[in-house]
């Protein structure tokens, strides 16, 4: 299993109703060998916490309250709230955000999108 779907699993079973109280919005590292996890209010702030803890392991961050830790999109202007949640939903690009290929899939989709004048995100 890896790291990411562990700490997941970890973060449904034990810690979401708990985070969502009282961390709304922050971030939660999760080492889900250990079961610890280390609430920061920066992506990195979380991340850093977890590495200094455990050096040798893997950690998962995730955004309390939220599908996925970061969101990258752009919105035109929406005439109705409905178009807005449905323009929402079709501009976020998702990231796992598992060990260090979070970059790598950043920056191919940024080499997939420049140049093309018609691009939609």
């Amino acid at each position: 299993m890896s790291v990411a779907v562990a700490a997941k699993e970890v973060y449904e079973a034990d810690l979401r109703k708990t985070l969502e109280l009282s961390n709304m919005n922050e971030f939660v590292a999760i080492e889900p060998v250990s079961r610890r996890y280390f609430v920061g209010r920066t992506f990195l702030d979380a991340a850093l916490t977890a590495k200094n803890a455990f050096p040798d392991r893997k950690s998962f961050v995730i955004r309390v309250g939220h599908d996925t830790a970061i969101h990258i999109g752009t919105l035109p202007f929406i005439s109705s709230s409905t178009d807005y949640k449905r323009e929402v939903a079709r501009c976020k690009i998702r990231f796992c955000l598992d060990g260090e290929r979070w970059l790598d899939n950043l920056l191919r989709s940024s080499r997939q999108v420049s140049g093309r004048k018609d691009a939609r995100y």
